[in-house]
């Protein structure tokens, strides 16, 4: 007689569930306040004796926590500057009396630089001389990249240079918004009130107008220039941040908080999300506007489902072997994960300082997005886990009352005087492929739900922890998404290959050993986002977890200081528009009276059409190319790719394709957009203007 083994336990289902609720417990959890100062002291200790990389993200850390938002960043209106305000012509300046201008401001800004921010500006300017080519370019592009990475008061000096060799629209206008966040605001009115003249409508030089005239308490002023940026470009991140702290000072919260959503809409940062949250309002994901879409199985989890179920006594000795393999593989494989994740858990210090220096460019986005997935996700795996251990509950009680009814008929065969070996073996067989029928469809049902859900939970643990965490807490986090998912595959059942034992009345036929194999997982590589490659200074690479710079020879002597210096260097907030293909500045510029027709903007190829004459880069007006970049005191808080541009990963050429493409590698125009500034960058002295 072959053996029929029927049943399932609910035992070691409710034990893995409970395994996977407390691994994913134990893998959200973050350091409270006093273990991040713990960490930070342990940090101080250890700092030496740490690997080159892991060094530089704890110092990284430092200076990110040096530069959290606090109550002092609060941005307010400031109260009317009458004496400053008065010393502004309100007319738009000739050609001439533009350049006079800026020119008068050459001696202040080299004047407003400390001592070592004019060394290290005056050795990139020479060093951009030296090296060939357009002089007035490679300090452009030199000036940008010492913008983005934050050491802003060198930047200004230099822009301020570029301006007054070029007189182009573009470098006019960072000139302006440097000196607005660098509490310079009456040297940049006069230049925005020109630009403003020369091409209306223009969103970048609306918001960079409205901010000064912000800065000089100016309200009627800034509000009527924020209004008209907003109606050219709605989700403009600056302009709406300070058109809703006016809001907010008139006693509006609702409108405040309605400006809050859209600045966030426009550039995300955890400044941004706290206001809006102090106001009353209320984030939604759609206000994240994450294009960096999950891949739809991250981890490769799918390819590890279970064996057939069986639904006859013919299925059987096959689907018994299928499923004792497939079982023990997956507890073998959960236990080696966890055993990899304690040893990766090992080095205590090194881990919270690893855990310290995860705040990634995007981690504060990433960690928001995940939480309105991950909340829905953890909902519903206690819905579906409940609703397996109902099923299993149920499928206990329905298995005792068939093996009664296979015991009676067994009965009634050993109480006749010659039974034949084959006695009720045909009501016994339908019987059993009843109960498999019944209950493995209902336990392939709902098991693939549950492991459909589960696997979504630890597809997303690992995506976002690509850009919330470094890359040591990265591989945790990856193995204990693995081990957990590993547990709920081990104590996965099929009903008929396990349990109590039952004689079926046919001869044992030879088990098929196909099937049940778990397959290898597919491992999750980070793209990086963005590479921004600015001629004369390096690059910046804006990646998941990290963002990294490496600079040329030229700027290389100085790294050490300027780090040093960013953590009082950085600005409250700013944006940038990049267009890597589309804008070039024309011969004229704006200081030939002859060109204030057409200004003095040339529009090359990869331009759309109606950005005929724009003047410098509209945010939120997409050219094919264009790169948004969301800055506040701790650095780059938001990358944004135009839905026009992509490139394959891997590839270092802008191209065009979807929006979610992860690799793009972008130069040319940068335009500046200021933002309100709670108070002024170190190292420049504004009170020179």
């Amino acid at each position: 007689m072959g053996i029929l083994r029927v049943g399932i336990g609910t035992r070691g289902l409710a034990a893995a569930a409970a395994a996977a609720s407390l691994a994913s417990l134990a893998a959200a959890q973050m350091p409270s306040p006093k273990e991040i100062e713990e960490a930070m002291r342990e940090m101080q200790r250890t700092l030496k004796d740490m690997p080159p990389e892991l060094r530089k993200m704890a110092e990284d850390a430092q200076r990110r926590l040096a530069n959290s938002p606090g109550a002092g960043d609060e941005v307010r209106v400031p109260a009317r500057d009458a004496a400053r305000i008065g010393k502004v012509p309100r007319q738009p300046l000739s050609g001439a009396q533009l350049k006079a201008h800026v020119a008068s401001l050459q001696p202040k800004l080299r004047q407003a630089l400390s001592p070592q921010a004019l060394r290290r500006a005056e050795r990139v300017e020479e060093a951009q001389r030296k090296a060939g080519g357009d002089p007035t370019a490679r300090l452009r592009d030199a000036a940008n990249g010492l913008a983005a990475w934050g050491a802003w008061p060198e930047a200004t000096y230099l822009v301020g240079k570029v301006a007054l060799a070029s007189g182009h629209a573009q470098d006019l206008n960072n000139l302006a918004a440097f000196l607005t966040m660098q509490k310079a605001p009456q040297a940049a009115l006069p230049i925005l009130i020109t630009l403003d003249a020369r091409y209306p409508g223009n969103s970048t030089i609306l918001n960079n107008l409205g901010q000064t005239w912000f800065e000089l308490g100016e309200v009627r002023e800034a509000e009527r220039a924020l209004l008209l940026a907003v109606k050219r470009s709605p989700n403009h991140p600056q302009a709406n941040v300070t058109k809703s702290v006016i809001e907010e000072a008139r006693g509006d919260k609702a409108a405040a908080a309605e400006s809050m959503g859209a600045a966030i809409r426009g550039g995300f940062s955890e400044a941004k999300a706290q206001r809006l949250a102090r106001l009353g309002g209320s984030l939604q994901k759609a206000d994240l506007r994450w294009s960096l879409g999950m891949p739809a199985d991250a981890l490769g989890l799918s390819k590890l489902g279970p064996p057939p179920y069986p639904r006859s006594t013919e299925d059987l000795p096959a689907a018994t072997v299928a499923w004792r393999t497939f079982n023990a593989q997956a507890s073998t494989r959960a236990s080696e994960l966890h055993l990899a994740f304690a040893r990766q858990q090992g080095g205590r210090a090194t881990d919270r300082t690893a855990l310290l220096a995860g705040a990634g460019p995007l981690a504060a986005k990433a960690r928001t997005v995940y939480a309105f997935d991950e909340e829905a996700i953890s909902r519903r795996i206690a819905d579906v886990t409940r609703e397996v251990l109902r099923a299993q509950s149920e499928l206990q009680k329905d298995w005792m009352d068939t093996a009664e009814r296979i015991a009676t008929v067994r009965a009634q065969c050993a109480a006749r005087p010659n039974p034949a070996r084959d006695c009720g073996c045909a009501t016994i067989k339908q019987t059993v492929d009843g109960y498999l029928g019944r209950w493995n469809d209902r336990l392939e049902s709902l098991q693939k739900e549950w492991l459909d859900w589960n696997r979504r939970k630890a597809d997303a643990d690992a995506y976002f922890a690509q850009y919330t965490q470094p890359p040591p807490l990265f591989e945790t986090r990856k193995l204990m998404a693995k081990a957990t998912y590993m547990a709920v595959l081990a104590n996965l059942k099929a009903a008929g290959v396990l349990g109590a034992e039952v004689d079926y009345c046919r001869p044992q036929q030879p088990a098929r050993h196909g099937g049940g194999k778990l397959g290898d997982f597919d491992e999750l590589h980070c793209q990086h986002i963005v590479e921004l490659v600015v001629p004369g200074f390096g690059s910046i690479s804006v990646h998941c977890n990290r963002m990294d710079t490496k600079l040329d020879p030229i700027v290389l002597p100085f790294q050490a200081s300027w780090s040093d210096d960013l953590a009082k260097d950085r600005v409250l907030a700013a944006s940038v528009e990049i267009d890597a293909k589309g804008v070039s500045v024309g011969a004229r510029g704006e200081f030939d009276d002859q060109g204030l027709k057409g200004g003095g903007v040339d529009v090359q190829v990869g331009v759309d059409a109606g950005r005929v004459g724009a003047g410098p880069l509209e945010i939120g007006v997409s050219a094919r190319g264009g790169v948004g970049i969301e800055f506040d005191r701790t650095g780059v808080t938001d990358v944004r790719i135009e839905g026009s541009v992509g490139a394959t990963a891997g590839s270092t050429e802008p191209g065009t394709g979807a929006d979610t493409q992860a690799n793009v590698t972008v130069g040319g125009t940068w335009s500046w957009n200021a933002g309100a500034s709670a108070g002024a960058s170190g190292g420049f002295n504004a009170s020179l203007f």
